[in-house]
């Protein structure tokens, strides 16, 4: 018997991936050692680069401690126009090369920005509105070119170039394809 992981397991399973992804980030000002589960991290002076768990980098993000190096930065609303704009001239070829956890870290900046309704300035308003903009396009640019994998049963040559989630969808499409071909061909 196969067990089928449902969308919403897979989403969660790579969110738990990213919170535990670590990346480098670089500190904006001085803070004193931190207890993390019995671990003392610190203590950490302004300009310092340390690579740490996505989990902490958000907490530390939110009192605005770190900042992550801009090549680790893919959900910046500056990287992920660059990843748009690829993805916009690759048109109906080839899947262009996107960080495995690239959806679920923009949707995780997008909802930290949101958080702040409080202290939101208009670029931070205009953040939020083009990263939900970009993220809505990227996903309808690359569905078609996923099921199209999917259809071929091309998912594992393409799995490079996939997030998490694309990846599941992919290889979820081919499987349902490949038991829908087997049964109407009985």
């Amino acid at each position: 018997m196969k067990f089928q992981v449902s969308s919403d397991e897979a989403i969660e399973r790579t969110t738990i991936g990213f919170l535990n992804e670590t990346r480098t980030c670089e500190f904006k000002r001085d803070l004193p050692a931190l207890n993390v589960g019995g671990q003392i991290l610190g203590p950490f002076k302004t300009g310092d680069s340390v690579t740490l768990p996505n989990w902490a980098i958000e907490k530390l993000s939110e009192r605005d401690y770190v900042q992550v190096h801009i090549q680790n930065a893919y959900d910046s609303t500056r990287n992920v126009d660059i990843l748009h704009n690829r993805e916009q001239k690759q048109k109906h070829s080839a899947l262009e090369d996107f960080p495995p956890f690239f959806y679920v870290a923009v949707n995780r900046k997008i909802a930290r920005l949101q958080r702040d309704k409080t202290s939101l300035d208009p670029v931070s308003v205009d953040d939020i509105e083009r990263l939900d903009s970009r993220l809505k396009s990227l996903i309808e640019m690359r569905q078609p070119k996923i099921m199209r994998a999917a259809v071929s049963r091309s998912c594992f040559k393409w799995q490079s170039h996939m997030t998490n989630e694309e990846k599941w969808l992919c290889n979820r499409l081919s499987e349902i394809l490949l038991q829908w071909h087997t049964k109407i061909t009985e």
